[in-house]
């Protein structure tokens, strides 16, 4: 038996694939079930989309790309699968889109894959792939053939999930260059001087995070061993280490909205007894950026798979038939909807592709 297409994994990218294409359709995945990582996003609720998607929401060494890719999939078209399926969805600060239950958005993927007749098989080892001639082999304990092979395995992130280098390595026998990878979206550790900000676990206040020539603005919360929140999760995209994070704990040039617990913790390291000379101290706080809290934590991978080894297609241009899409390219969207947006415009563009040739 020979498949058209053979998808690797079941995640957002992989079943909005399989749900597009033509032909007999293979999705093989390591996990017992689709979609663990779709299940957890948007803390359970699914921020499938932004109102305000737009390529300066992604980090790529190849930025140029992002917007034609973005072309295949737009915010009416995510709100309108989630429509069809009457998923209950509501607009949050910035342009969000949030389903009320994203239970129901894999559901929605699973149907529209279960109307085109795909077919899958869960808890796999695949122990190799190779290509011979025209075809590739797929060794899960048994030889799978098929016509043209999609890797959609994401990225590192979310290792108990199942993510894996899987698509990683495979990029690499396949001799396609790595953009270095890194956890991004995730927290930033402290370094030892600022140990004393572990007093402030669970505060929460609005600040401007600028890195490189990059401002972030929205919320910061403290936690034990570092820095997390929306503005932290997105500095993280851009910074490198070594950096310097210059962070203005009073953006909106009051005290009042800084609270009194963290008030008093920085006057007290600053040895500084009146409220208005700490003012200046809180706008231009800044320290070396030395670590994340890790794969573990992260939300999503920076780094992948280079756009420079594929074409517009999303194939890989010296292994015909070889595709790549979601995480594990070099497209790493901020908070809000961007990434999971992201998978799907990737893999429109090459369900389109192949169905297209």
């Amino acid at each position: 038996m020979i498949y058209d297409v053979v998808i690797i994994w079941a995640g957002a990218s992989g079943l909005m694939c399989a749900s597009k294409l033509c032909g007999r359709i293979l999705v093989v995945d390591s996990n017992k079930s689709a979609g663990a990582k779709i299940l957890v996003s948007g803390g359970g609720k699914c921020n499938f989309s932004n109102l305000k998607i737009s390529a300066k929401n992604y980090v790529s060494t190849t930025p140029e790309r992002i917007d034609e890719l973005l072309q295949f999939w737009s915010c009416r078209d995510s709100i309108n699968l989630i429509s069809k399926y009457k998923i209950k969805y509501e607009e949050r600060d910035g342009g969000k889109l949030f389903a009320k239950d994203a239970r129901k958005v894999l559901d929605a993927l699973l149907s529209e894959c279960r109307k085109n007749n795909v077919e899958f098989l869960f808890g796999v080892n695949i122990q190799s792939v190779e290509k011979k001639d025209e075809l590739f082999c797929i060794d899960i304990g048994k030889k799978v053939l098929s016509k043209k092979l999609v890797i959609a395995t994401g990225g590192k992130s979310y290792s108990r999930l199942g993510a894996s280098d899987f698509g990683l390595r495979l990029a690499k026998q396949f001799k396609l260059k790595l953009v270095q990878n890194q956890p991004a979206l995730v927290g930033l550790k402290y370094p030892m001087e600022l140990r004393f900000l572990s007093n402030l676990s669970g505060v929460s206040l609005p600040v401007k995070i600028g890195v490189k020539n990059k401002v972030v603005e929205g919320n910061l919360l403290f936690a034990h061993y570092g820095i997390t929140g929306p503005a932290v999760l997105n500095s993280s995209l851009y910074v490198d280490v070594g950096d310097v994070l210059n962070i203005n704990f009073v953006p909106h040039k009051t005290l009042k909205t800084v609270p009194a617990r963290a008030l008093k913790t920085f006057m007290d390291y600053y040895e500084i007894s009146q409220k208005d000379r700490v003012f200046d101290k809180l706008k231009n706080f800044s320290y070396k950026y030395i670590t994340s809290f890790g794969y573990e934590k992260a939300e999503v991978m920076r780094g992948g798979v280079s756009l420079l080894n594929l074409n517009q297609n999303l194939e890989a241009k010296k292994v015909s038939g070889l595709y790549f899409i979601g995480e594990v390219l070099d497209i790493t969207g901020e908070v809000g909807g961007f990434n999971l947006h992201i998978a799907f415009a990737t893999a429109n563009c090459v369900a389109r592709a192949i169905n297209n040739p």
